[in-house]
């Protein structure tokens, strides 16, 4: 039984205060028992995933990368 974070300083292209958006600090989180992801934005959303879920959002993310330059390019983020 695990409970893993990682947490990554980010900007958004949402103006969170009249200057912009000054950064939040977003948190993923593994839980083993469960089989679950947590993603928190750092501003309030918190999103759940189950593994499949998160199979399917990643792959679909990856085929809609390939297929459309303006979308996210997640071959950019896995290292």
């Amino acid at each position: 039984m695990a409970t893993i974070e990682l947490k990554l300083q980010y900007r958004h292209s949402e103006d969170c205060i009249q200057e912009g958006c000054p950064s939040h600090e977003a948190k993923f989180t593994y839980q083993s028992t469960s089989d679950h992801y947590f993603f928190e934005t750092g501003y309030g959303r918190e999103i759940g995933f189950e593994r499949g879920e998160l199979e399917a959002f990643l792959t679909l993310l990856g085929q809609m990368s390939k297929r459309h330059a303006c979308c996210v390019d997640i071959k950019k983020y896995v290292k």
